[in-house]
């Protein structure tokens, strides 16, 4: 495999990165779709009309009230499975910091090559940044009863939370967006080198 010399982002993927880099990519995506199914397509309101007119056509009575006590128990599993993701969110970034193989981004060197490595590097450094801040956050939820943390706080903190919830859908969209672009603009196989590693540059034919 060639490695171009115009290439600004290819270089060799340790196996420890490019696990993380997969399984959080999952993660993070898993624990997004649980928020916006539970506010759009399995929103209390719709879950609880849809039990109330299914059972009405079976011929089961159910009250308005009924129906979204049901709603809920789904619902709260939904949540549950975001409580369970978050957890595994927190082990993918212990993993990150302490066991893999790569440095964080480095913005100095980054900008020295040129700006446009130093900009996308830069978007990286805010990513983990916003991991960080949405693992922090999201166990201090959890754990609010345990922390004495009052409720007024964690209503606050909760609001973040879930702003920053945007960022990740938007950081998505420009890291897939930015991948296509460069690998149609002279950085082809950064999928690839993802998934096999890519080579080291002395194996560069």
């Amino acid at each position: 495999m060639t490695i171009k010399t115009g290439s600004q982002f290819r270089e060799p993927q340790p196996l420890s990165l490019r696990l993380w880099h997969w399984l959080n990519g999952l993660t993070v995506l898993l624990l997004l779709a649980t928020v916006f199914l539970r506010k759009s397509f399995l929103s209390g309101r719709m879950m609880a009309h849809l039990i109330e007119e299914k059972l009405t056509t079976e011929k089961v009575v159910l009250s308005a009230e009924q129906a979204k006590v049901a709603a809920g128990a789904i619902r709260d599993e939904m949540w549950n499975w975001h409580f369970r993701l978050g957890f595994v969110l927190t082990g993918l970034l212990v993993f990150r910091i302490f066991l893999t193989q790569k440095p964080f981004p480095r913005l100095k060197p980054a900008f020295q090559k040129s700006k446009h490595v130093g900009l996308v590097k830069s978007l990286y450094a805010t990513f983990y940044l916003s991991l960080l801040f949405m693992v922090l956050s999201g166990l201090t939820m959890y754990f609010s009863g345990d922390l004495h943390i009052s409720e007024k706080i964690a209503d606050q903190i909760q609001d973040i939370h879930e702003l920053f919830q945007w960022y990740f859908l938007g950081f998505l969209i420009l890291h897939v967006g930015g991948v296509i672009f460069a690998e149609n603009r002279g950085d082809a196989g950064l999928v690839s080198d993802m998934i096999h590693g890519g080579e080291r540059p002395n194996s560069a034919k």
